[in-house]
């Protein structure tokens, strides 16, 4: 689709993508460890894993870019999804993992090429985000990808159209900053506002839209449905995970009326929305999940959701503000192989050093 030239920069293709191994790394061993961690390396890891995924996003975009056939793109990437779910479930349960979510993201960019601005265009879009509500980073995912589309378009890249590279980067860095602010305001804010009550160290400390988790997760994180058990939550550092509904019964020794309105509306809203924001963050409200940040505490779990909105997502505009559009190194099946086999020997290590 058109020879590459380059700006001034200091990351290309090989440094993005060695940014997203090493911060997804990061991520996966915070989130599966997250009771055993200290908070010193804790939240360090969680805000360097905020990187991962809008770098893989930007990556993908050039990848459709650049690509001479898109049909063995999405294949090469259906496949590695297909493999990359086995260890993923093993570690988090049946939910999508971020390969799904980046493939849909490809077709969205692919319908986008034969539909331009057709009004259809906008509801094929916004049928792909719903279907990807369950997926990791769940329908926000696939609207970063669109975004990141309009930040460097055709016959751009580099000093195309007699810009100077710094003038590109610059306009560049406004495009993705853009973008980024649709994962600031659905994953940054909420964690935000979720701090105050976690430094009250009260029950309004919960995870964000706790009360909107399927049933089954919070079966799970009690222990009733395959996950940890409140006993093995605490011996693992972390507070007991409770539902809304144990929260608001425990509050109070009254059993007034308002009290039992409170816990209809909480069972009413757990069982009317399917999935909450927190399944748009890598294994953060996944059936059977292995061990999150949620089990080391309530006020662990705010500041590290923090530090991987507002750190993580920070660190991905500068470093993808410096992207010179060049291919660098290839590496591409290191790339697709690395997700699934790192996965693999995390769930190995937890294995082994959390069994049972």
């Amino acid at each position: 689709m058109g020879e590459r030239q380059s700006a001034p920069g200091r990351f290309d293709g090989f440094g993005l993508k060695a940014a997203a191994i090493v911060a997804m790394t990061c991520n996966h061993v915070a989130n599966v460890f997250a009771g055993q961690l200290p908070a010193a390396v804790l939240y360090p890891l969680f805000a360097v894993g905020g990187l991962t995924f809008p770098v893989m996003a930007f990556l993908l975009v050039e990848g459709y870019r650049h690509t001479s056939n898109v049909g063995k793109y999405a294949l090469r990437l259906a496949i590695f999804a297909c493999v990359a779910q086995v260890p993923y479930s093993l570690l988090w349960g049946a939910v999508p993992n971020v390969l799904f979510t980046l493939l849909m993201g490809l077709g969205a960019l692919w319908l986008h090429s034969k539909m331009g601005h057709n009004p259809l265009f906008l509801l094929a879009l916004m049928t792909a985000a719903l279907l990807t509500l369950p997926f990791d980073w769940g329908c926000i995912g696939v609207l970063l990808v669109f975004l990141f589309h309009g930040v460097r378009p055709e016959g751009e890249a580099g000093t195309a159209g007699g810009g100077t590279g710094p003038s590109l980067r610059f306009a560049a860095g406004r495009g993705i900053a853009a973008a980024m602010l649709v994962p600031y305001l659905a994953i940054g804010l909420p964690a935000l506002l979720e701090l105050p009550g976690a430094l009250e160290g009260g029950a309004q400390a919960q995870p964000v839209m706790a009360a909107a988790q399927p049933s089954t997760v919070l079966d799970a994180q009690n222990g009733t449905a395959g996950g940890p058990t409140t006993a093995a939550a605490e011996a693992a550092g972390g507070e007991s995970p409770v539902t809304p509904l144990a929260t608001a019964s425990t509050d109070s020794d009254d059993n007034s009326l308002g009290n039992q309105a409170a816990d209809f509306a909480a069972h009413t809203a757990e069982n009317m929305v399917p999935f909450s924001l927190d399944s748009l963050i890598a294994g953060d409200a996944s059936p059977h999940t292995a061990n999150t940040i949620a089990q080391a505490g309530h006020l662990a779990e705010a500041w590290g959701n923090i530090g991987y909105a507002f750190a993580g997502f920070t660190l991905a505009i500068v470093v993808l503000s410096c992207y010179n559009g060049q291919r660098g190194r290839p590496m591409k099946w290191f790339f697709y192989g690395y997700y699934p086999a790192h996965l693999l020997i995390i769930w190995l290590v937890r294995a082994f050093l959390l069994p049972g």
